[in-house]
């Protein structure tokens, strides 16, 4: 072997514990708790205009974007699915996932772009308006759960099938149930 030889393979066993199964989906649900934690907080500070003058008017994430939650909810309940499926439907969970992630990404970047709008409606203009760092954090959360669909989408066929994982439980089973057969026999398995 060449030393690019064992350079490609050391990369490859990296990339391989890197894109576990188990870290895979734990990224995405960080991704999923961050988006949800950066819900919460205010999103638009705004100065509106009414019958009495101006006055301040402070919108969080909830009422700012309001599929953010549940786009969120999707996020992760199909990153718990990715360890319940195999094949195709873990390809197709995989893209699901990326969907939401893009939609995460969509539905914070237009408040951004519009913090007017999040204030917006009968009898209530916005004279002027500012985002805070809120929906930044939403983006950097969206961000992490696109890249664990990405992994799960290019290494999920690495990962140990759920099929095998049964196999070899029940075969730790058989192996224990033999040896308690045979020692009901008088055998000494040990």
């Amino acid at each position: 072997m060449t030393g690019r030889d064992l350079d490609t393979a050391g990369a490859a066993s990296t990339m391989r514990r890197v894109a576990s199964r188990g870290r895979v989906v734990s990224a995405s649900l960080l991704g999923v708790a961050v988006v949800l934690a950066a819900a919460m907080p205010i999103w638009v500070d705004a100065r509106i205009a009414d019958a009495a003058g101006t006055s301040g008017l402070q919108v969080s994430g909830l009422r700012a974007s309001p599929p953010l939650v549940p786009v969120a909810l999707a996020a992760g309940a199909g990153a718990f699915a990715l360890t319940l499926v195999d094949g195709w439907g873990r390809r197709l969970v995989s893209v699901i996932v990326g969907g939401c992630g893009i939609g995460l990404v969509v539905a914070a970047v237009l408040v951004l772009l519009d913090p007017s709008g999040a204030v917006r409606g009968p009898g209530v203009v916005p004279v002027a308006a500012a985002t805070t760092a809120a929906p930044w954090a939403a983006i950097a959360g969206a961000v992490v759960v696109l890249l664990g669909a990405g992994l799960a989408l290019v290494v999920g066929d690495r990962w140990p099938a759920r099929a095998a994982r049964q196999a070899s439980a029940s075969a730790r089973t058989s192996a224990r149930r033999s040896d308690w057969d045979a020692l009901s026999e008088g055998d000494d398995p040990t």
